[in-house]
C-alpha cells in the first residue's frame, strides 16, 4: 500500500493530468502560520491559490474542518481534497462550503508510482504519458454545482438593514400581535444599541447589519440548542434577502438583495456561533425601495403552488429557474440601473 508521501510524489509529477490543466506548481508541504501544512500548493490560470490535500484513507468529518481552515487561512484560494473514496455525506458538506474534491483509483496510482521507480525517473522531470481514463473517477470539469440557492426570511428594518430600527418599528416588531413573525426577544431591547458602531461581532440582531456586512444566518434551533444549517445551499450560488413591511400580507414579500454567496462560515461549537453566509459585494445586487422585486411573482411552494405562505423557518431552498427569472427581470426592466443590469448579466451566466 502506498504511503501518503508516495501518493504526493505521483500527484506532484502528474498534476496537470490528474487535477487540472493550466496549474503551476508552487510548493509541497507548505507550512502556514497556524502550523497547518499544505500537501501541494498550486496557482491556477486565474491566479487563484489552489490548496490540495491528499488522503490515502477514509475521509473523516475532522478532515472537513481542516479543509475549511485552509479556505479561511489562504487568501484568494480554492481548496481541493483528493482521496480514494469520499462518502456522499462528506461530498455534500464539501459542496456546501465550496470545497472541491476528486476520487482516484489507488490501484492505478500505485501502478503509476511503480512505473516511476522502475524507470528511475526523477520526479521533477516532465513526461509525455497517456493516462488510463479510470485513474480519476470524475474530473473537476465534469462536475457542476447542483441547485444550491437559498432565500432568507428577514424581519423588516426601516434603516435599510444597516442599523437599529426606529423605536416605532421595534415596538411593532416586538410587541404587536404579529410578533411571532418578527422580533421575539423583548428582553434584548435593540434601542440600547443605537449609539454603537455595529459589526458582525457587535449587534443585537443580524437584520441590523445584513446589508452593512452583506451576510445573514439561517438562525438558531432553540429546541436542539444548535444552529440551523443549510447543507443544500452552496458557495458560488445565490442567496435572496426577503422581507415585508409590518402589517403587510405575505403576498407582499419583496426581495431587497440578490447576494452571490462568497463564503460560508460553519458553526463553531466551541463558540456557540451560527452558520453565517457572506456575499461578494462587488458582484451582488442590492436593490432600493423603488425597485424591489416581488418574491411570490417568481417563487411558488413546490407542493402547493396556489398557496402563498412561508410558514416557519428562516430559509427556503430556491431552484435555478427561479433565480434566472429574477435576474431576467432586472436585465429587462427599465427600473434598474446600468450597473444593476450588468451585474445581473454576469450572474445569469451561471444559470
Amino acid at each position: 500500500m502506498l504511503t501518503e508521501k508516495q501518493i504526493e510524489d505521483v500527484f506532484e509529477q502528474y498534476y496537470e493530468y490528474l487535477i487540472e490543466k493550466g496549474l503551476a506548481f508552487k510548493a509541497r508541504q507548505f507550512k502556514l502560520e497556524n502550523n497547518l501544512r499544505i500537501d501541494l500548493l498550486f496557482q491556477d490560470k486565474n491566479e487563484k491559490n489552489v490548496v490540495v490535500e491528499l488522503k490515502r484513507d477514509v475521509v473523516s468529518r475532522e478532515d472537513v474542518g481542516q479543509l475549511i481552515q485552509y479556505a479561511g487561512t489562504v487568501p484568494n484560494s480554492r481548496v481541493i481534497l483528493i482521496a480514494p473514496h469520499i462518502a456522499s455525506s462528506i461530498k455534500k458538506a464539501f459542496e456546501h462550503y465550496g470545497i472541491e474534491y476528486l476520487e482516484f483509483s489507488i490501484t492505478k496510482i500505485e501502478e503509476m508510482y511503480k512505473n516511476l521507480k522502475q524507470k528511475n525517473i526523477q520526479l521533477k522531470e516532465k513526461l509525455n504519458i497517456t493516462l488510463s481514463k479510470d485513474v480519476i473517477k470524475e474530473p473537476l470539469l465534469n462536475r457542476t454545482l447542483k441547485d444550491g440557492n437559498i432565500a432568507f426570511k428577514m424581519n423588516f428594518n426601516d434603516k435599510n438593514w444597516t442599523g437599529i430600527c426606529s423605536e416605532d418599528i421595534y415596538n411593532f416588531n416586538a410587541f404587536s400581535k404579529q410578533k411571532k413573525y418578527w422580533c421575539s426577544n423583548e428582553e434584548n431591547n435593540c434601542q440600547d444599541w443605537v449609539d454603537y458602531d455595529l459589526d458582525i461581532d457587535n449587534n443585537p440582531c443580524y437584520e441590523s447589519i445584513a446589508l452593512k456586512c452583506l451576510g445573514f444566518t439561517p438562525g438558531w434551533n432553540h429546541g436542539q440548542q444548535r444552529p440551523y444549517t443549510c447543507l443544500e445551499a452552496k458557495k458560488g450560488k445565490i442567496a435572496l434577502f426577503t422581507s415585508r413591511e409590518p402589517g403587510s400580507e405575505e403576498k407582499d414579500r419583496f426581495i431587497f438583495a440578490v447576494m452571490l454567496i462568497d463564503k460560508i462560515i460553519p458553526f463553531d461549537e466551541s463558540k456557540q456561533g451560527l452558520e453565517y453566509y457572506y456575499g461578494d459585494k462587488k458582484k451582488s445586487i442590492v436593490l432600493n425601495k423603488k425597485n424591489y422585486i416581488m418574491f411570490w411573482d417568481h417563487y411558488s411552494n413546490p407542493n402547493a403552488p396556489d398557496i402563498i405562505t412561508w410558514g416557519s423557518g428562516l430559509f427556503r431552498y430556491i431552484n435555478d429557474s427561479v433565480i434566472r427569472s429574477i435576474l431576467e427581470e432586472i436585465i429587462k426592466s427599465n427600473k434598474y440601473t446600468a450597473i444593476e443590469k450588468n451585474k445581473a448579466k454576469n450572474l445569469i451566466q451561471m444559470y
